[in-house]
């Protein structure tokens, strides 16, 4: 019974020092463990640079009791889930712990709602829970607050990386489950194209989840105000020549639909770049060892301005391992998911 009041009343503190976020994400304090030493997990898309599909895999989804006997630290699984509701609580009606493992209950429509389980983060409904090995994981990883520091590989580590990546060719083949177009409403490329609407972005035109929509123009007024006073921000404005939003297409090499399907990413790229690198994917194609490319040679946009995508709910592609510099995707539970286990880990040091 202790056990069981002490982690509500660790909940409760969470939900009552934290701001609530849905739909729009302000936070610095993310908790990361990517690019960190060679502790690399290469199963990765465009939608994720972490070892933490890994490491949900091999989780526990039960709770994880920490050596204070007071203190009770919640599981991958749990944080995953409690953060998809305060991200979406408008359709997210239940966060539980059913049938051995954690469960959110999702309102796909007025007449439907369906539980989706973590299965190691695969999300899957009771119905595909027996096919657990045939779906890929979704990716709630560890999203750093600051750029990682940037290391060279040794030949060791390079080779671990070319395994990893030629393993997973078999993992890049596996779909994930639907719960991210049940989430959305974009199933279909019908239903999704019926829910995106035209902006007017830094300029260029293009199509969105209309449920961004609103966080793509704080963005832009953010961004032009900056750039009233920086210089740099300025430049990077006056630099921006092409624009990709909605794409109805698959990840380059996978099997699993792209967040630009979904409406809810934005790629930028600027006139010329000058000789960087913008995107692990091309540059592979002129140097095998890809993620030896420092990021003096890689096109970033301004920190400020990725900071203020950031703090409107997007993740930026150029912390990612499998780095894609141009790209920023709608992640709100991401941001929320790592400020919670920030704030938990602290908790625990404490």
């Amino acid at each position: 019974m202790n056990r069981k009041l002490a982690f509500l009343a660790l909940i409760i503190f969470i939900w009552t020092t934290q701001s609530c976020v849905s739909q729009q994400i302000i936070t610095n304090s993310a908790y990361s463990t990517i690019n960190s030493g060679v502790n690399i997990n290469d199963n990765l898309s465009e939608e994720a640079a972490s070892a933490e599909e890994s490491a949900a895999a091999e989780e526990s989804t039960a709770d994880t009791y920490t050596a204070d006997p007071v203190i009770i630290q919640p599981g991958r699984a749990e944080l995953v889930m409690r953060a998809l509701h305060e991200a979406f609580p408008d359709r997210i009606r239940s966060v539980e712990f059913r049938n051995d493992d954690w469960a959110v209950l999702l309102r796909i429509s007025a007449a439907q709602e369906v539980w989706y389980y973590y299965a190691q983060s695969r999300m899957l409904t009771e119905e595909q829970l027996p096919d657990i090995a045939n779906f890929r994981a979704h990716q709630f990883y560890n999203y750093p607050d600051e750029l990682p520091v940037w290391v060279a590989r040794t030949p060791e580590e390079s080779e671990r990386i070319r395994q990893n990546r030629a393993n997973d060719r078999v993992a890049d083949q596996l779909s994930r489950s639907n719960f991210m177009n049940d989430l959305w409403g974009t199933t279909t490329r019908r239903e999704t194209e019926d829910k995106l609407v035209n902006i007017t972005f830094f300029g260029r035109q293009g199509r969105v989840h209309r449920e961004i929509a609103e966080n793509l123009r704080r963005v832009d007024q953010q961004v032009r105000a900056l750039g009233r006073t920086d210089r740099q921000v300025q430049a990077f404005i006056d630099s921006i020549h092409t624009m990709e939003t909605y794409n109805w297409r698959v990840i380059a090499q996978t099997m699993s639909r792209s967040f630009h399907s979904l409406g809810l990413a934005v790629d930028i790229l600027p006139r010329t770049l000058g000789g960087l690198q913008v995107y692990w994917l091309w540059t592979a194609d002129r140097r095998e060892d890809w993620w030896n490319v420092p990021y003096s040679q890689r096109w970033h946009p301004p920190p400020s301005v990725i900071r203020i995508f950031e703090a409107n709910g997007f993740v930026w592609g150029g912390k990612w391992f499998l780095f894609d510099t141009m790209h920023f995707e709608y992640r709100p539970e991401v941001m929320i998911l790592n400020r919670n286990s920030h704030f938990l880990n602290a908790r625990q040091q404490n």
